[in-house]
């Protein structure tokens, strides 16, 4: 799924890096292959896993006893997402609006890792991990602004950050890996995978592990529209 992931997300990078016209948003996309084949499959899988695929399932499963065989008007991506929207918890909206309504990007990145054996056998892992959101129009410019024209700036203590973010109210992955060997083919052995609560642009996060762990990352799969996904992951 890792490998199906990225390969989604770097085919839509690359399909809008040669957008000649506009890029749309995935919710009134005109027929742009790689935003309703590449980004479309990457945002209904992350949608999945944030809100669990039981209330994906249920929720398809409710517009399409709606819309079955309907004569015309016929459905749209607008009704479709109102009921994706409804079975999306009110701290997971923000998702919706990221994934389908606007063009929603991020730039995700480990920074610093490390990790010290413990008295007990287990390790300590910290992880320092960067986070920006920015919004993008259909030129493929970034913006920072919300929808009223006023640049918004994440603060810290007062202090603005010298890169700037869409304000951060995000919940984000973090893993953390060995390896494992099934069918002699060597594979990530997940130790912790856990979306946390991200306020800010810079990060840090202390976890526990029962074994010795050889890797971390922030969004580790590749879930998030990331548009530079290489340096999501850093080996200890």
């Amino acid at each position: 799924m890792r490998r199906f992931l990225k390969d989604a997300l770097d085919k839509y990078l690359q399909g809008r890096t040669f957008e000649s016209d506009r890029e749309q948003p995935l919710m009134f996309n005109e027929n742009q292959q790689y935003i309703h084949y590449n980004k479309g499959s990457l945002v209904l899988y992350a949608l999945s896993d944030y809100i669990g695929e039981q209330k994906m399932n249920n929720a398809i499963k409710a517009y399409i006893q709606k819309v079955a065989y309907q004569e015309a008007p016929y459905t749209n991506s607008l009704e479709f997402v109102s009921y994706l929207n409804q079975a999306t918890p009110d701290s997971l909206k923000y998702v919706i609006d990221d994934m389908f309504k606007t063009i929603t990007l991020y730039d995700n990145k480990v920074t610093k890792v490390s990790s010290k054996k413990l008295k007990n056998g287990n390790y300590e892992v910290t992880i320092n991990f960067d986070v920006t959101k920015y919004k993008a129009n259909e030129e493929g410019k970034r913006t920072f602004t919300n929808n009223l024209g006023k640049t918004l700036k994440i603060t810290k203590k007062g202090k603005k950050y010298a890169t700037e973010s869409y304000p951060l109210n995000d919940y984000i992955e973090i893993g953390i890996f060995s390896e494992e060997t099934l069918k002699n083919k060597k594979r990530d052995k997940e130790l912790y995978l856990k979306k946390v609560k991200v306020t800010g642009i810079e990060n840090q996060i202390k976890l526990i592990v029962k074994e010795k762990p050889l890797e971390v990352g922030v969004d580790p799969y590749n879930k998030l529209i990331d548009t530079q996904s290489d340096d999501n992951r850093m080996k200890i």
